[in-house]
């Protein structure tokens, strides 16, 4: 079974319907340099086409174009975490334990009432996504239980980049150029 490393960046963007990729992206790490590294290059390579701005933030990158739609990296360490709250359309990260996903979870489920089923997708791994409804943000769960299982990696070389990478099935993207390698 893998152990859970120290640090995860996640990422998000509130661009006009960008919300369910929030979190996509998320990569782990051991050491906090590392992680500030690959969020900082992550930053830069999303944001060269039509760069308005990169900015540091206090976890990690943020990067905004011409037209006001902006995403981040974000670092965030796994001590006690379960999930990840993103609130989409201000690129808002929080960190959830179990018992806090749990509350979430019913709260807006409670809230939505017989309109969850119109607002809601789960996937098959269980990451949650509420479209908005009850309130302003389009929310993104991303569950870290995910990393805790054993997961087959894969290796290959990107036919859009060249670069070689590993990927899994759970993100079978190729993270320098976001080209889907499964």
């Amino acid at each position: 079974m893998n152990i859970m490393k120290k640090y995860i960046v996640v990422n998000t963007w509130n661009g006009t319907g960008y919300s369910t990729d929030n979190g996509i992206e998320i990569k782990q790490f051991n050491d906090k340099q590392e992680a500030t590294d690959w969020a900082f290059s992550r930053c830069l390579k999303q944001a060269q086409d039509d760069l308005s701005s990169v900015s540091s933030i206090e976890n990690g990158y943020c990067f905004e174009f011409y037209d006001g739609e902006a995403g981040a990296y974000q670092i965030v360490k796994t001590k006690d975490v379960y999930a990840v709250m993103i609130r989409c359309n201000v690129n808002d990260v929080e960190t959830l334990t179990r018992e806090q996903y749990y509350n979430k979870i019913q709260e807006l489920d409670k809230l939505y009432g017989e309109d969850l089923d119109d607002c809601l997708d789960v996937d098959e791994n269980g990451d949650r996504f509420y479209a908005s409804h009850v309130d302003e943000y389009d929310y993104q769960f991303r569950l870290l239980k995910r990393f805790e299982e054993v997961v087959e990696v894969h290796t290959t070389e990107c036919h859009s980049c060249g670069e070689e990478v590993q990927y899994t099935e759970v993100l079978p993207y190729c993270p320098n150029c976001l080209e889907c390698l499964g």
